[in-house]
């Protein structure tokens, strides 16, 4: 059996993963038997929170796709580890969708999140011209670069193209 690939990690919003997590189709491949689930045990928040629609966060959920065309040793065998919140009623909290924490693409990608601990940590995704406006940042996104931020980057995008 070959080794696993060396995976190459690339630093990234929470828009972009939400992008990429829609653009791999995740959930249509685990609806087609293409990914399996495999859910980690609900566990009580420490102190619940009300989302922006009023709805008491009570719980939250973690689960990760599975991807069996990889066997368990090799890292593509993870596709993506997602999050939500689970409100008092039972029903999916805050955006009512899967938060993916990091994806891995069967090329050999990881997206991962930007760590707390890096305040000067940056997309690279956004960083090589491929940003996400202000204007359609998460409702609660720590990562926001400002408008002149973004027009830098997006003329950069454009001299070097």
């Amino acid at each position: 059996m070959a080794p696993p690939p060396t995976i190459i990690r690339k630093l990234t919003c929470e828009e972009h993963r939400c992008r990429i997590f829609s653009d791999l189709k995740m959930l249509e491949r685990a609806n087609e038997g293409k990914l399996r689930w495999n859910h980690d045990p609900i566990v009580p928040k420490r102190a619940p929170w009300p989302d922006h629609n009023g709805k008491l966060l009570t719980h939250n959920g973690n689960a990760k796709l599975l991807d069996d065309a990889f066997p368990p040793p090799d890292p593509r065998h993870i596709a993506a580890k997602v999050h939500w919140h689970i409100a008092s009623d039972g029903t999916i909290g805050a955006s009512g969708k899967y938060d993916p924490k990091s994806i891995t693409t069967p090329g050999g990608i990881r997206y991962q999140p930007i760590p707390p601990d890096q305040p000067d940590a940056v997309c690279e995704l956004c960083e090589s011209g491929d940003i996400i406006s202000p204007w359609k940042r998460h409702y609660n996104s720590t990562y926001r670069p400002g408008i002149l931020h973004c027009l830098k980057v997006w003329i950069r995008a454009i001299m070097k193209s």
